[in-house]
């Protein structure tokens, strides 16, 4: 929206930009089709032999629930306002603002760990504990992640997050100024000064809270 007012130009509008990523970067991790590992100590000295003659192997790696591809989705939001200022026949002043707000990646399997650093347990005086957006992550989790830690849901967590696990930055306000100044006829000198906030990426959560707290190999000898 444009409004002309006298010697001011208010100009003010807003976006909103729905961001949506398939990234399948966790479902390799891990080696999730497992492994065999002959040695030759089981049956004849020959690795390939035992292999061949169906003998077992000295071990075994493999995952215990494979994770699918990270589905995520977030929103992208942004409102302005600015004035173009006519001071004089010469100068012009520019004066705007803008707020972002960006929401954090929801996963649309719930399949995201986060860890929180500042919970101790009351009983045992452990610190740390895994955060969990719903009891869909809990069957793709490490075996090994709940033996070391509790694990809770983001909605019994006390914290302010959601399925996201993070926090929503709420205080993007990004003031901008600038100026025209004619010096002649052919000359106008220009300047500016905002602030200005990246968009979002799904690789940001990608590796700390969608792959490392999943397809966590297990050995077996």
């Amino acid at each position: 929206l444009t409004w002309v007012v006298g010697k001011h130009n208010f100009k003010m509008g807003a976006d909103f930009v729905r961001n949506a990523a398939i990234d399948g970067f966790a479902v390799n991790r891990g080696n999730p089709r497992g492994a065999m590992t002959y040695t030759g100590d089981i049956g004849v000295t020959d690795p390939f032999a035992d292999f061949i003659m169906g003998l077992p192997p000295t071990s075994v790696t493999y995952i215990n629930a494979p994770r699918p591809a990270m589905d995520v989705y977030n929103w992208e939001q942004g409102f302005f306002f600015q004035d173009d200022w006519k001071v004089t026949p010469r100068l012009t002043l520019n004066l705007g603002l803008r707020y972002e707000l960006i929401t954090p990646f929801i996963e649309n399997h719930d399949l995201l760990v986060n860890f929180d650093p500042n919970f101790v347990d009351p009983t045992t005086g452990l610190k740390g504990r895994f955060i969990v957006p719903s009891d869909k992550t809990v069957p793709f989790l490490d075996t090994r992640i709940p033996q070391q830690r509790p694990v809770v849901l983001a909605s019994q967590s006390g914290l302010d997050i959601g399925r996201g696990l993070v926090r929503t930055d709420k205080n993007n306000f990004a003031p901008r100024i600038g100026f025209a100044l004619r010096l002649s006829e052919k000359s106008v000198l220009r300047g500016g000064y905002g602030f200005y906030f990246p968009t979002s990426a799904a690789q940001g959560i990608r590796d700390p809270i969608a792959t490392n707290p999943f397809n966590q190999g297990l050995t077996k000898r």
